[in-house]
């Protein structure tokens, strides 16, 4: 494929898409998030008003990823690898400090509502997770994808260096956020996008994915005797 080729084919999908139009959401008040929550702010009057700052202050920010845990089993030939269990990355979030370091203090208020810096006793679980949304957008600020990681919270805040030195900069607070598990919110029915959109192969008809998929696996276990394992 010549250049003029490739360019007309990305140009037919719209073209590449940007990483820097983003937004973050982050609407967490919590009990102790107590620098939200002045000028008679409430707790959820605070969490819109975090949320608002982060959407500004938020430099840097992560599509996160996810995989598969497996196991390897051989009955003869080469090992097949099968998953029972998902796992997700943590994701990494880096913020502008502003004057008076709100999104400093907002975070270290988050962890001792975590953990009492006192008594280091821990806060139920429910009590301190959230759930921050991440959108792309594209050139026209359109949104063009969007994710949900679902009880979200601080795992670690890191360290802002200081530098006398640093006359022209800005700190730059970075935090790792641990999450249950995460979601593409962008298209709606994402189970139903693999069930309705598998086309089957010489009739140009469409039919179950999942369906197919399984069907497809009971043949070939039926070839290795393995459906015994699966109830068929």
């Amino acid at each position: 494929m010549d250049l003029s080729s490739f360019k007309a084919n990305i140009s037919k999908l719209g073209g590449p898409a940007v990483s820097h139009r983003f937004e973050i959401s982050i609407p967490y008040s919590g009990d102790g998030s107590r620098v939200w929550q002045r000028a008679g702010n409430t707790p959820a009057n605070a969490g819109a008003l975090a949320d608002k700052i982060f959407k500004v202050t938020c430099l840097t920010a992560e599509l996160p990823g996810k995989a598969f845990a497996t196991s390897e089993e051989r009955t003869y030939g080469p090992i097949r690898k099968r998953p029972y269990s998902q796992f997700f990355t943590d994701a990494a979030f880096t913020f502008m400090g502003t004057r008076h370091m709100p999104e400093k203090k907002f975070f270290d208020s988050w962890m001792d509502t975590i953990q009492d810096p006192d008594t280091f006793d821990f806060e139920y679980y429910n009590k301190f997770t959230t759930d921050v949304t991440v959108t792309q957008f594209d050139v026209t600020n359109k949104p063009v994808y969007q994710c949900k990681l679902i009880e979200a919270w601080p795992l670690n805040i890191g360290a802002i260096a200081l530098d006398w030195g640093a006359t022209n900069e800005f700190p730059r607070l970075t935090v790792t956020m641990a999450y249950r598990k995460w979601k593409d919110t962008s298209q709606k029915g994402v189970e139903g996008r693999f069930n309705t959109q598998i086309v089957s192969a010489g009739t140009g008809t469409t039919s179950g994915g999942r369906d197919q998929f399984e069907g497809q696996q009971i043949r070939y276990n039926s070839t290795t005797g393995e459906n015994k394992y699966y109830g068929k």
